[in-house]
């Protein structure tokens, strides 16, 4: 799939921008971008900074430190949507996720495509999601919530490398 340079427009002529680099993405990261559609449809992207380390113990940040943050991250999520038995009753939001590291590795941090239930507003939810942020230690206060406009998040996602997807935390919404 081959993202085309958007037509930009100069004194009413259309003219193509050639210094534009097309984005080409490998089989596999195609496979995740179609896999991950069919979860569900998100309605909101997220961000979410990571501490670079522990303040009490100076513990330095790490990619099984981050992903058991965003475990628990999930969890009183649909606990706060679901209620306490979210678990029991096998129930949560649909969620897709992905950790970022940055250029130079220091700037830990995970992208999320999240969905609201039926029954919640998108304002509503946004607050559950702002709760679960500030209740998750490992969640540096430095966090974008946004409405899930296209695709071209999910293309944004799996662009940080396929081997970053979280494959055991993107679930359908299950309600």
């Amino acid at each position: 799939m081959t993202r085309l340079p958007q037509e930009e427009f100069t004194q009413g002529q259309p003219s193509v921008n050639v210094n534009k680099k097309l984005k080409r993405f490998t089989r596999l990261q195609l496979a995740y971008i179609n896999w991950l559609k069919t979860l569900g449809n998100p309605t909101h992207a997220v961000t979410l900074t990571f501490k670079r380390h522990e303040q009490d113990t100076k513990k330095p940040w790490s990619k099984p430190i981050i992903k058991d943050s965003l475990k628990v991250f999930l969890s009183i999520l649909n606990r706060n949507v679901f209620g306490k038995h979210a678990k029991k009753n096998n129930q949560s939001v649909m969620s897709s996720v992905v950790i970022g590291t940055g250029t130079y590795n220091d700037h830990p941090h995970a992208h999320l495509a999240l969905q609201k239930p039926e029954q919640l507003s998108w304002y509503e939810f946004t607050v559950l999601i702002c709760k679960a942020i500030e209740t998750t230690s490992w969640i540096d206060g430095k966090s974008n919530i946004e409405l899930y406009e296209s695709d071209g998040w999910l293309e944004y996602m799996v662009d940080h490398g396929e081997e970053d997807l979280l494959i055991d935390l993107c679930t359908p919404a299950r309600p």
